[in-house]
Parts: structure tokens; C-alpha cells; sequence
């Protein structure tokens, strides 16, 4: 690998960043459970990108890694008012709870409210009680971390990973191996998007499903065309399809229409406006199970037009 995988690196730089004093490749090789030679490839790579990553030379000789201050960059400050916001902000992001991005906003956002003092605290904690963030069927990490970082490497080292997942329908796990291709983040829930080897297509898994997961050493070569984004245009979601896109034509009632039009439904969405202050929503889509749902969600103020199967 000429490069460190991204969330390799990040995680890495998490741990380096905890120790005021550094780390030795012994701590670190424990921590993160790779070995030695392939932490002075990604220490080297993180050096190559620019992370101000040094090594120094201990206790008898013992060569330690930390973090120093980035060479002809300004500190990294913020005005009052950009920290009151990031603090603010605190609650919308608390769903990432348990994952290696939590735990470096946390320490993050512990510095920022050491910046704002305890008076300023008081003040904006008052005023965040004029805010409610609700999060309903939002999905629990908090002892998901060891999954989620197991299934970023495995995607950006292009590794088959082992998962033991609980099925929704059944409640019931199974293990099996996929190959990590994306992570998909829609309604409070964090989807692996992922070639599942025992069902022989490509599938999405919700990471709070994923009770265990660990890289293996064999490789995959991913499509060579796979874009997530494509991957997902035909969605009205996470549920994906191989078949063909196809117009999806729903009416709504006067007394919806205003709700619908307001709203960001799909990149392919288009809205018409019909003379009696109904409106029809087209989309092109190739999986029906997320937007038959919500249509069912308005009652007798949606009818599907097309296609028939939908309508149906």
C-alpha cells in the first residue's frame, strides 16, 4: 500500500494526539493491533501528507512518535461566537457516539468549552435550552467503534472482513465475509455498503447490526467503476437494486402539496403543480420498499400513478 488507509490514519493520530509524551511503535502496534512494519509505512505516509507527525529518540535510544505543532501554520483558533456554535452543535452530532469520530470531537469540543470559560458556558447552556434536537430511531454506537473502525479499514485497504451480523427480521446473527465498498449515513443510522460474499451481491448493513468485525488478510479489487453515489441514485435511501431505474409518479392532495413541494425528496425528483393546488412528484428510482412506505405515511392523501407494481 503506497498510502496509509484514511481511518487507519485517523485513528492513529487519535491515539498519537492522547499522549502529551508521545508513543513508542510497541504502544502503538498494541493499540491498534498491526504490526511494525506496517506502522512505520503509515507514519511515513502521514508524514508524506503533511501531519505534523515526529519521531524522537528516548530513553536508550528508544525512538518515541508524537504530534508537534504544524510548521508556518497559524494556532488554531476560534472566534467567540465559532465556538459557541460548535458547543451549541454538540447534540446533533452525539448519534456518532462510540465511534473514533466521537472520540476525537469530544476531545475537541472539551478544548472549546475550556476556551469559553465557565461563565460563557452558563450562558450558552441557557440558550441551548431554547433548542431540541430529537433523533427518533436513531441507532446506538456507543460499542460499535471496534466494528466501524474494522470495516473502514477493510474498505480502504481493500481487505475482506469478517462480520458476525444480527438480522432485523429474525433477531438472529450470522457470520459471513463482505468487502467493504462505502458507509452510507441517512436518518440517524450509519449503513456499511459492502459485497456480500454469502449472498453474491451488493448489499447495506447497519453498523449497529454489526456485533463483531475483523480485516482479513486476503484482498478484494473493488469495481473498478463503483461510485457510491451511483451506486445509491436509484434509492430513496439505503435499498439498493440492480434492476433497471424507473418513474415513480405519486399525487398529492391539495392538503399535502404544500409539505411535499417544500421538501428535497431525491436528486431526480420533479414536482408539478396541477391547477387544483394537488401536485404529482416524479422520481427516478429502482427500489420501491423505502418510498412505498413513505407514500403509505400520507393515507388517502398520496396516490401512486406508476409504476403499476407500486400502485399495486
Amino acid at each position: 500500500m503506497a498510502d496509509a488507509a484514511p481511518a487507519a490514519r485517523f485513528a492513529l493520530y487519535g491515539r498519537l494526539l492522547s499522549r502529551d509524551g508521545g508513543a513508542t511503535l510497541n504502544d502503538l502496534c498494541g493499540e491498534l493491533g498491526v504490526s511494525k512494519k506496517t506502522l512505520r509505512r503509515d507514519l511515513e505516509a502521514m508524514e508524506k501528507a503533511g501531519l505534523p507527525v515526529r519521531c524522537e529518540s528516548g530513553y536508550r535510544g528508544e525512538k518515541t512518535w508524537r504530534l508537534a505543532s504544524p510548521e508556518g501554520l497559524p494556532p488554531l483558533t476560534f472566534a467567540w461566537d465559532e465556538a459557541a456554535a460548535l458547543h451549541l452543535a454538540r447534540p446533533l452530532l452525539a448519534s456518532l457516539r462510540g465511534t473514533f469520530i466521537w472520540e476525537a470531537l469530544d476531545r475537541a469540543l472539551a478544548k472549546v468549552r475550556a476556551h469559553l470559560g465557565e461563565k460563557a458556558l452558563a450562558c450558552l447552556n441557557g440558550l441551548s435550552g431554547g433548542f431540541l434536537a430529537t433523533a427518533p430511531g436513531t441507532a446506538d454506537l456507543a460499542d460499535r467503534g471496534p466494528a466501524l473502525d474494522a470495516v473502514m479499514l477493510g474498505r480502504e485497504e481493500r481487505r475482506v472482513t469478517e462480520i458476525r451480523y444480527r438480522s432485523g427480521s429474525t433477531g438472529e446473527t450470522d457470520r459471513f465475509a463482505v468487502e467493504p465498498l462505502g458507509l452510507v449515513w441517512h436518518r440517524g443510522r450509519l449503513y456499511l455498503h459492502a459485497h456480500s460474499r454469502k449472498h453474491g451481491e451488493q448489499r447495506t448493513f447497519r453498523v449497529d447490526r454489526i456485533e463483531e468485525a475483523e480485516a482479513t488478510p486476503e484482498r478484494f479489487d473493488p469495481p473498478a467503476d463503483f461510485d457510491l453515489r451511483v451506486a445509491h441514485a436509484g434509492s430513496f435511501g439505503v435499498w439498493q437494486s440492480d434492476g433497471p431505474t424507473r418513474t415513480v409518479r405519486v399525487r398529492f392532495a391539495p392538503d399535502a402539496a404544500r409539505y411535499v413541494a417544500a421538501g428535497r425528496w431525491h436528486d431526480s425528483q420533479r414536482v408539478d403543480v396541477l391547477p387544483d393546488g394537488s401536485l404529482t412528484l416524479s422520481l427516478e428510482l429502482s427500489a420501491f420498499e423505502e418510498v412505498g412506505a413513505w407514500v403509505l405515511s400520507f393515507g388517502p392523501r398520496a396516490e401512486v400513478l406508476e409504476p403499476p407494481e407500486l400502485r399495486n
